[in-house]
């Protein structure tokens, strides 16, 4: 593909499910994704994204924080904390308010592309992260 620098940089992502979450009535009837940059997370982010149409009423939510890990070794304790003290500080995190957290927390590392070459050319796109 042309591709000659394999520049990686190890990211680490934290998932749980929520429910009671608030939702902005106006957009969940057309369904939609929260992604937050918000500077008290940076250079991470936070999403929460309604699990399915029928989720919207009950406030059920997919949310997670990805961050870049320089050391490799995951932190999901941290992680963990980084996303609560966001719920407490954030004028975003008041939709959490009344929120009970449905299952464990789950982690993982990934390696993130970092090489900044052509991805697009004359009859093709790439697309993806396998």
């Amino acid at each position: 593909m042309g591709i000659t620098n394999n520049s990686y940089k190890m990211c680490e992502a934290l998932r749980g499910y929520f429910e009671n979450v608030i939702l902005d009535p106006e957009l969940t009837k057309q369904g939609y994704m929260e992604l937050h940059f918000d500077k008290s997370v940076a250079p991470m982010y936070i999403w929460v994204c309604p699990t399915n149409e029928g989720a919207f009423d009950k406030g059920f939510v997919n949310v997670g924080l990805k961050m870049y890990d320089d050391s490799l070794a995951l932190n999901m304790d941290r992680m963990i904390e980084i996303f609560e003290q966001w719920k407490t500080e954030s004028p975003f995190g008041k939709q959490f308010a009344r929120a009970i957290q449905v299952g464990e927390w789950s982690a993982w590392q990934y390696a993130e592309f970092q090489n900044k070459s052509i991805s697009a050319g004359s009859g093709f796109l790439l697309i993806g992260d396998a």
